[in-house]
């Protein structure tokens, strides 16, 4: 895990980043991410080691694929300056659909 708490400064690279195991919530690896809760099935709060300068936020999320034949969906909002929170949501091919746990994420913060 990076832990430097040296600030970004380039507009052009992420302010923060992490790859976290969705089932438990651990960090594999990351940058001024201080940690990632999984609060409850599919919602993650990722909380940030240096606080962002606004709430004006880009939020880049991947995950791992959906093995039931349906789509993942993911949405997510911003709860602070030093904490984003992202849901996941999973179709199933019959159009039914919860929210769910993904394997693998990993996610992007640019400010």
């Amino acid at each position: 895990q990076n832990t430097s708490s040296k600030p970004v400064y380039s507009a052009s690279t992420a302010k923060a980043w992490a790859l976290f195991n969705g089932n438990a919530g651990t960090v594999t690896n990351s940058f001024n991410v201080s940690s990632v809760t999984r609060v409850g099935t599919g919602d993650y709060q990722v909380n940030f080691t240096n606080a962002m300068s606004s709430t004006n936020l880009t939020i880049l999320v991947g995950t791992n694929t959906n093995t039931s034949g349906g789509f993942n969906v993911w949405y997510s909002q911003v709860n602070s300056t030093s904490q984003i929170e992202m849901f996941f949501y999973s179709i199933a091919g019959g159009g039914s659909g919860a929210f769910r746990d993904v394997t693998q994420v990993s996610v992007g913060v640019f400010a």
